[in-house]
Order: structure tokens, then C-alpha cells, then sequence
């Protein structure tokens, strides 16, 4: 949670709203209702903690269109 009662879905919602095809990676150790009340969408990468290295490595080719 950011100042505001924002969380990070909420941030990259309005984010890409300004900046249509911005690339955002999500981490969170909360999954499900503790990241807002719609969830994660669908195409937005969640990499959820603990991660191994690769873990990261993978989401990043994923948002940056290397896969």
C-alpha cells in the first residue's frame, strides 16, 4: 500500500491510462484480495516473492517481448 490507500495494480491501472503500452512488472509477497478488490489483470506479469533469479530473469523477457 502507497501513500493515498493506493496499491501497485491501482498505480499501473491509471499509469497505463496516461502511457497506453507502458511495461510494468508487479512483485508482492500479498497475492489475491490484498493487491485490490479486481485482482491482478491478466496482462499484467506478477512475480510473486520469494523468486529465484531465473523467476526474474523469465517475467523481464516476458515484458520486454523476448519470449
Amino acid at each position: 500500500m502507497m501513500p493515498g490507500g493506493i496499491n501497485g495494480v491501482q498505480l499501473t491501472v491509471e499509469a497505463r491510462r496516461i502511457r497506453p503500452g507502458l511495461r510494468v512488472l508487479l512483485a508482492s509477497g500479498y497475492t489475491g484480495t490484498a493487491l485490490g478488490d479486481q485482482g491482478v489483470p491478466a496482462d499484467l506479469p506478477l512475480l510473486t516473492k520469494p523468486y529465484l533469479r531465473e523467476d526474474l530473469a523469465d517475467k523481464l523477457r516476458l515484458i520486454m517481448g523476448r519470449r
